[in-house]
């Protein structure tokens, strides 16, 4: 019944996502409860990197709060720690890279991780940035009742001034168009929560930090003097952003509450209920590049 289907008493950014982009698969993952076994596979791709990479990250700043508060940043040192953790981190959650015929990827990996934090840390330095949290986990009131999510890294400058960073391995290009067409949504969505909290500092300012080209995107240099700035081309602020979030969230509770599930698969066309309208999110026509329900959909790719 469609009553049994509506909104749940907590969401998190990925379930927003899933329901606003792919309903059918917000409906199979979180009402149906239809999930792949965590067990069903081992992870070997840019997933492992990147968490082996945010965990050596927040290993980091746990033991070397200090290189914040430094006034220089004593290189040698952070090449000593990151010697010894980083093959640490290998053995205890990267195993698989250290597989025979694997030398030369697990070398890149290496090389990318040591890169990356020198110019993360540098990057937090440059915004006299005297603490940081990572991986901490928020929790607040939205439109459709309670919101929670762990936000990357959440940090403070000198003034007392608040800022949250997404850490992402890769897609550098992907991340400015969504900084450039007010698209990053899950930033949005931690700036949201991180504001509440705040009050009258009002929302953070939000950035991404891609691991593979060692880069901060932003769309300005205000906080990150040292980031690439991503100008916003879309001439609206976060607030604004969220609104949209606001009432894409009520169209498609509207929709779900009749009954009608979209789903957003390929092969298929979108029709005048497939968007929001003006006030809502653009919408892609389709949304299962990762899809754990192809199969029940019954669409094949072409």
């Amino acid at each position: 019944a469609s009553e049994d289907l509506g909104k749940r008493s907590k969401e998190s950014f990925s379930s927003l996502e899933s329901m606003f982009k792919s309903p059918y698969q917000w409906i199979l993952n979180y009402k149906a409860r239809l999930r792949s076994s965590p067990l069903s596979k081992i992870s070997d791709d840019n997933i492992l990197k990147g968490n082996l990479i945010h965990h050596l990250y927040e290993l980091f700043f746990q033991q070397n709060t200090h290189v914040l508060l430094d006034a220089t940043l004593n290189t040698e040192e952070v090449h000593r720690w990151f010697d010894t953790t980083f093959v640490q981190l290998l053995h205890e959650e990267g195993l698989v890279l250290l597989q025979p015929g694997r030398a030369i990827e697990m070398a890149e990996v290496e090389e990318i991780a040591r890169n990356s934090l020198f110019e993360f840390i540098k990057q937090l330095r440059a915004a006299k940035v005297i603490e940081i949290e990572m991986e901490g986990y928020n929790e607040g009131h939205f439109f459709g009742g309670t919101l929670s999510g762990y936000i990357d890294a959440r940090v403070v400058n000198e003034e007392g001034v608040e800022a949250i960073i997404d850490i992402k391995w890769g897609g550098k290009k992907y991340r400015e168009d969504s900084l450039r067409e007010n698209e990053h949504l899950q930033l949005v969505t931690y700036s949201f929560l991180r504001g509440q909290k705040l009050k009258s500092q009002g929302w953070p300012t939000v950035a991404y930090f891609i691991i593979v080209d060692a880069v901060m995107l932003s769309q300005s240099s205000e906080y990150f003097p040292k980031a690439v700035v991503v100008n916003n081309n879309a001439e609206e602020n976060i607030k604004q952003v969220w609104h949209r979030m606001k009432n894409t969230w009520d169209w498609r509770q509207g929709q779900i509450k009749q009954g009608l599930i979209e789903v957003t698969i390929g092969n298929t066309e979108p029709d005048a209920s497939s968007q929001p309208g003006e006030d809502g999110l653009e919408l892609p026509d389709s949304n299962d590049y990762y899809n754990d329900y192809a199969v029940l959909t019954g669409w094949r790719k072409s």
